[in-house]
């Protein structure tokens, strides 16, 4: 049977040389579009980070980075009846003690702030700030063009326990994954992100694969539930030590409570990054609750912090 199948295989493969042919791809134009990564936690001010799409075959480099910033855009923040104007902040402005501030807030490693001229727009100091529970508009005018969207931070509901535990088949090695308890309100409708970082070793919060999760399967449950250590470039200097955390780690757990239509734009996000390069793989593309053609999305995070000791 085995032989039988290799010849078949071996025919099909003649057959499609026999076919083949050279077939020209003429890619849809891809005119630059405004990307927005807007955000807003209880506690903080808004951040909001604008940039221009690239082309298919635009360069990737340091350079081309720095030049994707948009500048010079009014951005209102509404709330209650009231307007504020955030203006634009780049981290050369900044000395280093304030950067390590800006660094916590944004989730961007001190250094890439450093080496990178990475603009933002925020309030410094905050003239308006997160709370739960709270619906904040967003108002966007760049280039002549209006941009629109709306985001609530949803009324927390925390995580009952955290821990790490050793994996039946890594006890001689010390590694595991982190586990959690959740308690859903029996409300549809309720959606999460969940992010870690190991103190000392990861620069700083990452996002597991499906680590962005709504309660359409569990409404109104409780259960137990793990996740693995998220990819980063250090786990290629780990072997099979890759997504799994250690005993002696110190991990930070970051748990939020997403609104819905945040919700839609990760989880399409992180459909499309595991389709890259998958022939079988459906097509994908990534949703955005921005109103007026710009890619990206505006969300509120109702966060609580867990420190997990591995041990």
């Amino acid at each position: 049977m085995l032989k039988k199948g290799l010849f078949l295989i071996f025919i099909f493969s003649l057959i499609l040389g026999a076919c083949e042919k050279n077939i020209t791809v003429k890619l849809p134009d891809s005119s630059a579009k405004l990307v927005v990564e807007g955000y807003i936690e209880p506690g903080l001010p808004p951040f909001i980070t604008l940039t221009k799409s690239a082309a298919y075959f635009d360069k990737t480099d340091l350079a081309a980075f720095q030049n994707s910033f948009v500048h010079g855009a009014n951005i209102e923040i509404s709330e209650g009846g009231n307007s504020y104007t955030l203006n634009e902040f780049c981290s050369s402005d900044f000395s280093d003690q304030e950067l390590m501030l800006l660094a916590d807030a944004v989730g961007i490693p001190f250094e890439v702030l450093r080496s990178v001229n990475y603009c933002v727009y925020t309030s410094f100091p905050p003239v308006i700030t997160g709370v739960p529970g709270k619906t904040y508009g967003l108002r966007i005018v760049s280039d002549g063009k209006t941009y629109t969207s709306e985001t609530q931070i949803p009324v927390l509901v925390p995580l009952d326990s955290v821990w790490f535990k050793v994996e039946k088949d890594q006890v001689a090695r010390g590694l595991g994954f982190t586990w959690a308890h959740l308690t859903d309100p029996d409300t549809l409708g309720n959606a999460y992100n969940w992010q870690v970082k190991r103190l000392g070793k990861d620069p700083d919060f990452a996002t597991p694969r499906g680590g962005s999760s709504d309660d359409r399967f569990y409404n109104g449950s409780s259960f137990d539930f793990a996740y693995d250590r998220p990819f980063s470039a250090r786990d290629r200097e780990n072997g099979d030590s890759s997504g799994y955390f250690r005993i002696g780690d110190t991990i930070v757990v970051k748990s939020s409570t997403i609104d819905h239509g945040h919700y839609l734009f990760r989880k399409s996000y992180e459909d499309f990054l595991s389709s890259q390069g998958n022939p079988f793989a459906s097509p994908s593309s990534i949703k955005t609750n921005i109103v007026g053609g710009a890619l990206g999305f505006w969300g509120g995070f109702g966060v609580t912090y867990d420190t997990i000791y591995a041990k």
